[in-house]
């Protein structure tokens, strides 16, 4: 075989060069625009995953939320049933009753006298915009001091959406003008049990839910 002229081996070589050259350029121009919409493509699927995981979590989320907003708005039922209803402020049964029904035997507490109609206001209220309102009732009562303490810490304890204000306390047998009335029983009528007994004068503030809430 005779050997190739060194024209035709520079034509051979420019060949080829120019057969790589295009499948370069066929490489770039379709496989490698192919290779980048996939990628795209694949990243589009991956955004598309996130979103869909978010979106069940906001859902899971949501679910949650509402089943604690459900067992809240429960227990603020079962809160405002404790508080005094607004159509009986006006008189005092309501809390009379609580008070008879809460002394009954246990404590040797004597309830003396209660107002008929409440003082209303937000100075009764201890955080401000609260979304219920107060009612305080003036009370007077007639107690020994222990029995009477006893039956103060166990009174807030059982009823928590109430508060005691302004309490004064002044031994019966000892009564002016500056620390209380005067006995209901003169002196010398009062057996030696009674006159060891304080006269309690305090006020109870009460909450209750306004119509407009």
């Amino acid at each position: 075989m005779s050997r190739l002229s060194q024209e035709k081996r520079n034509q051979i070589i420019l060949i080829g060069a120019v057969a790589l050259g295009v499948c370069l350029a066929l490489w770039y121009v379709v496989i490698g625009s192919q290779n980048e919409a996939l990628s795209k493509h694949e990243d589009g699927i991956r955004s598309m995953e996130d979103k869909i995981y978010q979106a069940e979590l906001r859902i899971r989320r949501a679910r949650a939320m509402s089943a604690e907003f459900s067992e809240l708005r429960e227990k603020v039922s079962e809160v405002e049933l404790q508080m005094i209803p607004v159509e009986q402020l006006k008189g005092r049964k309501w809390l009379v009753d609580k008070l008879v029904n809460f002394l009954k035997d246990t404590y040797d507490v004597r309830l003396t006298n209660l107002s008929n109609d409440p003082l209303t206001g937000e100075q009764f209220l201890v955080l401000p915009k609260f979304a219920y309102s107060a009612a305080a009732y003036d009370v007077e009562m007639r107690a020994f001091y222990h029995e009477f303490g006893r039956f103060l810490a166990d009174f807030e304890n059982s009823f928590p959406y109430m508060r005691i204000q302004n309490l004064v306390m002044w031994p019966l047998a000892t009564a002016s003008a500056a620390t209380g009335p005067a006995p209901d029983t003169p002196e010398e009528l009062m057996n030696s049990t009674d006159i060891e007994q304080l006269g309690i004068r305090m006020r109870i503030v009460v909450l209750y839910k306004p119509p407009s809430t």
